[in-house]
């Protein structure tokens, strides 16, 4: 008997695209070049590859990725999600909206009350109209000094090391955070109104210090009022840092100032129906029953999501995705990531690194439910289960399988290795695409099952291989294949049949029909080459 794995060594390891975009609804996928892609009126899904992409989602509730590149992402109306790779991206966009990942970027929120959030990089953020949540800050930590602007509307905006704030309009509540005795810069806040707004600092080691005071020290000739704090810890006296500079100050609105001091990064964030951050270190999140919206961020994450439809959002690092129950969307984004999906139509979308969905590569998993599931620039490994389920290579040399290891696997399955040299194994009725590269195609096949046959639809005969696994208990001593072709629809039907050694007794397999192969010529039939393991 040979299975799915076995398959996999035998072959070296290393659908017609409408029904794959039938299959993603509205799912668009560019190339590695500089591509232009816009969403509709829907809740569309975007990824913007390895190039410098123009992504525009329009109406709905969007999922935009840029992955590689200098991108520029539109969200538009709806409430959008956006992830980007570590580049020197832009973004603007309407809608309630996350922003996670890398590189020097410009984001601009729109009408509705967005929440923007900067991972590293030298970051603008900038809220637009609407009452919006800015956050630049990590841990106290961030070696780049970011713009952030909230524009119109009562918002809340948080900085630290070196970042210039500007409230805008409204009024406004401005948190710090400050770490002692690391060299970190102040940051400065360009309009507090020291009557109508609120200041908070939060001091990221709070926990080891008994006392802490603050004090304003302000300069008449630079207008500039300036935020120093110092405590006790234990015994030792921790000597004054200037954590806040303040622009554009009077004596009296600098006597006015009003600080609260904070004991972290959560207590200035305010409560909010949205997303829950989790921070930037390694993090260990465990779901509820409820509808969970989590996100990472940075570090090497481990979330579960556990019963419920839950969004798990791992950002930075190699992170660990379990949906559990409920219909849940998974995102890697950087890192090599595992995702299982579990119970319920999941959608996963794995972004960059060698990532790994269904299985932790020698111990399969059981999935449920009709998933989709999309693998990045990484070199990926994506495995269903059960279910009718959706599996996208992406960029780089993937290994897609389909199949189960006993070639029964009663749900038909679309798989698309895409760009790369990939591996796209699938049984009982799928379709496989391999996309560009050079691909290799398994089949797992089962005598006297009633199984349907397999399709692929770009087979390059003159460069690509099929091989084919029997998946059952037979003691088979030879194995055979015949084509007929039909030159006017392009479809070659592979049939097989073999013969069976029972204790000397020789049966013949009556001849099945394995494979069909699409878009077809004469020449490819003439070059196929189809290899057994039994």
């Amino acid at each position: 008997m040979i299975g799915a794995l076995a398959l996999i060594s035998v072959l070296g390891g290393g659908l017609a695209m409408a029904a794959i975009d039938d299959a993603l609804a509205d799912t668009t996928d560019s190339s590695p070049d500089d591509d232009t892609l816009n969403g509709s009126t829907d809740n569309d899904t975007l990824f913007g590859g390895a190039g410098d992409d123009t992504i525009s989602g329009a109406g709905g509730d969007d999922w935009l990725v840029g992955q590689g590149g200098n991108d520029s992402v539109s969200g538009g109306a709806g409430n959008d999600t956006i992830a980007m790779g570590g580049d020197n991206d832009f973004y603007g966009f309407d809608g309630t909206n996350i922003i996670d990942e890398a590189g020097d970027d410009l984001v601009r929120g729109g009408r509705d009350s967005d929440w923007l959030q900067d991972a590293s990089g030298a970051n603008t953020l900038y809220g637009g109209l609407g009452d919006d949540i800015i956050i630049g800050a990590s841990d106290g930590t961030d070696a780049e000094a970011d713009l952030l602007g909230a524009g119109y509307g009562d918002d809340v905006i948080i900085g630290d090391n070196g970042d210039t704030i500007n409230g805008g309009a409204g009024d406004d509540t401005f948190g710090v955070l400050f770490t002692f005795g690391n060299g970190s810069d102040p940051v400065t806040i360009s309009d507090y109104d020291a009557h109508n707004e609120s200041l908070a600092i939060a001091v990221s080691d709070n926990a080891a210090f008994d006392t802490l005071e603050w004090q304003v020290n302000f300069n008449a000739a630079s207008g500039t009022a300036t935020v120093e704090i110092w405590g006790m810890r234990g015994t030792e006296a921790v000597t004054a840092e200037t954590a806040i500079v303040l622009q554009n100050m009077t004596a009296e609105t600098a006597a006015a100032v009003s600080l609260t001091l904070a004991d972290s990064l959560d207590d200035l964030t305010p409560a909010d129906d949205g997303p829950q951050h989790l921070g930037r270190s390694d993090d260990t999140f465990t779901g509820t029953p409820a509808d969970e919206d989590i996100r990472g961020m940075e570090g090497n994450d481990t979330l579960n999501g556990g019963a419920g439809s839950d969004t798990l959002v791992g950002g930075d690092g190699n992170d660990n995705l379990s949906g559990d129950d409920g219909d849940d969307r998974l995102v890697g984004n950087s890192g090599n990531d595992t995702a299982s999906g579990g119970a319920g139509q999941d959608t996963v979308t794995l972004g960059e690194g060698n990532d790994v969905y269904g299985l932790d590569v020698t111990t399969p998993t059981s999935e449920g439910g009709d998933d989709i599931v999309r693998g990045g620039r990484g070199d990926d490994w994506l495995q269903d289960a059960d279910g009718a389920d959706t599996l996208y290579g992406g960029l780089n040399d993937d290994t897609v399988i389909g199949a189960s290891e006993t070639g029964a696997d009663a749900m038909a399955d679309l798989l698309s290795g895409g760009y790369g040299d990939d591996l796209v194994i699938g049984d009982n009725g799928d379709t496989m695409t391999g996309g560009e590269g050079d691909d290799d195609f398994g089949v797992g096949f089962t005598f006297g099952a009633g199984v349907d046959p397999v399709t692929i639809t770009d087979l390059d005969a003159a460069q690509e291989t099929i091989t084919i696994g029997v998946t059952d208990d037979m003691t088979l001593s030879s194995m055979d294949w015949s084509v007929n072709f039909d030159p006017q629809s392009g479809i070659a039907v592979i049939d097989i049949w073999g013969a069976e050694d029972t204790d000397g007794t020789m049966t013949i397999l009556p001849a099945e029909t394995a494979i069909m192969l699409q878009n077809m010529t004469t020449a490819d039939v003439a070059n196929l080459s189809i290899a057994f393991s039994y």
